[in-house]
């Protein structure tokens, strides 16, 4: 049975432009699929140093963490994996296009406890961590928190949540239920699309197939005001360079994926037989340095620009 994801993505990792592509179905789709020495005023260190051992720190506990969702109108889009999946550098891949596309990203400081002085360091290095090109460094330090993207103007668009990755599924805890945090955010009135992370030939068939227990069992708490969109990052690793041979290998390393959006609606489901959506991506290329650490070279606008279009669809729509 043909599968019928809509995917715009990028062909190619890096130097891909957008081009043209079907899916079994015949419908058109268009194929088209991170920080250095800025001068921070918020201290006489980086904010990368301020940050690295208080931040982490006030969140070893996921059951202790205590978050405040101060705007219940603007939908989240929740950046959803396991460890190491790549969520951070998508976050900071995306801010940056963004920025260069004149929105606003803006740290929410209300998230997390004003007295978790870590946080409010990160919030406030920000700009600098998304601009900089040390990978290494960006990663470490943005580990958990909200931020908000507006419009030149201000009008919210969404709100994006970093959080760490063992917090939704952790190979060695299979089956542990989500923090209070994330059972609080699932019950939130805010609109929600889950970006849930994948990537090619990602550790074993045994892992991989408890990952899909673990998007199924989120599947079952997405209620009427949740969407998924699959995010195959690295493609530059994958074999497939088509949305329709993407899709394929999707199903074929994860088998039976997308078996839970499968749509049940007697009309609908004759032209789209699954309730979610699946985008390619990539963050970029990493190089490491003789002196240490990882230098970021960000991936072609192509890539954020898809993730960013299929996102504002699934909220829209």
């Amino acid at each position: 049975m043909p599968v019928e994801i809509n995917s715009s993505t990028p062909s190619n990792a890096q130097s891909s432009s957008p081009n043209g592509d079907r899916l079994e179905n015949g419908q058109g789709i268009p194929a088209t699929g991170g920080v250095d020495n800025l001068a921070p005023s918020i201290s006489t260190h980086s904010p990368m140093e301020n940050t690295s051992s208080s931040s982490s720190n006030s969140s070893t506990d996921p059951n202790a963490i205590t978050v405040t969702i101060a705007d219940h109108d603007t939908p989240i889009v929740i950046l959803y994996g396991p460890p190491a999946c790549g969520k951070t550098m998508t976050l900071v891949r995306l801010a940056r296009y963004l920025k260069d596309k004149g929105y606003q990203i803006v740290p929410d400081k209300s998230f997390r406890d004003s007295q978790d002085g870590g946080y409010k360091n990160l919030c406030d290095g920000f700009d600098y961590i998304i601009s900089s090109n040390d990978a290494a460094k960006s990663t470490s330090i943005i580990s958990f928190m909200l931020v908000k993207v507006l419009t030149a103007n201000g009008h919210p668009l969404c709100q994006i949540l970093e959080a760490p990755g063992e917090h939704y599924f952790a190979p060695g805890n299979i089956g542990a239920p989500y923090p209070p945090y994330v059972q609080r955010i699932m019950r939130s009135n805010n609109r929600k699309v889950w970006a849930v992370m994948l990537e090619p030939n990602w550790e074993n068939d045994e892992i991989r197939r408890n990952y899909v227990d673990n998007i199924k069992k989120l599947s079952k708490s997405l209620g009427n005001k949740g969407k998924v969109l699959f995010v195959y990052n690295k493609v530059d690793l994958a074999n497939a360079e088509t949305t329709s041979d993407t899709i394929k290998e999707v199903a074929d390393l994860f088998p039976g994926i997308f078996e839970s959006f499968k749509n049940l609606n007697p009309i609908t489901r004759f032209w789209k037989t699954y309730n979610c959506d699946l985008v390619r991506f990539c963050t970029g290329g990493y190089n490491q340095k003789v002196a240490g650490g990882t230098t970021y070279t960000p991936s072609d606008d192509a890539y954020p620009e898809a993730l960013w279009k299929k996102l504002m669809k699934m909220i829209r729509g």
